[in-house]
């Protein structure tokens, strides 16, 4: 059975939807964590990252 994000999502908030128990049982072992835009920020600042050069990825050499 095949099950859409927007389900999981509607029931996990959804407390008296029959299967919420199940969901966030199911969200805890997969370590879910709510959308939090400043936790976030605070991991993605320390990312260390270099600019790509996808402007010349179809360039040949010669």
């Amino acid at each position: 059975m095949e099950i859409s994000i927007y389900y999981i999502h509607n029931v996990y908030h959804d407390e008296n939807h029959p299967d919420h128990k199940n969901i966030k049982k199911w969200a805890e072992e997969q370590l879910y964590r709510e959308y939090d835009k400043d936790w976030t920020n605070i991991m993605l600042k320390h990312i260390k990252y270099k600019k790509t050069e996808w402007d010349k990825i179809n360039e040949t050499k010669e």
